[in-house]
């Protein structure tokens, strides 16, 4: 998928492009180690849907500082995708990481003065969809106690 790049600077203030989607529903995710981005489409992902129905069904969810279900869900969705090739997680919303200097803290983020895109994968999800519907859930409710979500891992 051919995504546009933005022009970033860090908080070293080191400039660079890295691709960046601002339309509703779609996402560039960006894994923990080195930053690979990956596109995806949430409307039409069914297992983006997955999650997001199993966190509706959750009667012990405690959303936190304001966050509705829909920050949840993209704050762990990551638990759905297949891991990097370095083995970290994506994640939605993550900053780019600095080529120069390796920081996620971003000063600024502007259209560059030249347009242009980058070509990058779609997320992928073969290692969820491999997985019993009570293994995904286990894995869900592991990461909202880890984030405090949910206090305990009761079924």
């Amino acid at each position: 998928m051919k995504v546009p790049q933005y022009s970033f600077v860090c908080v070293n203030n080191h400039t660079f492009l890295s691709p960046l989607i601002l339309k509703y529903g779609e996402f560039v995710l960006r894994s923990n180690g080195q930053g690979t981005p990956r596109y995806m489409f949430a409307i039409n992902d069914e297992v983006y849907d997955e999650v997001d129905k199993m966190l509706a069904s959750l009667q012990d969810l405690k959303q936190k500082n304001g966050q509705g279900k829909s920050e949840i869900l993209q704050k762990i969705f990551g638990i759905a995708c297949d891991l990097d090739v370095d083995g970290s997680e994506f994640q939605i919303g993550s900053q780019p990481k600095c080529p120069e200097c390796g920081s996620r803290k971003m000063y600024s983020c502007d259209l560059p003065s030249e347009p242009s895109t980058e070509e990058i994968q779609e997320i992928t999800h073969d290692s969820w969809q491999k997985l019993t519907p009570t293994a995904k859930l286990e894995r869900l409710r592991n990461r909202l106690e880890k984030l405090g979500y949910i206090d305990d891992k009761l079924m």
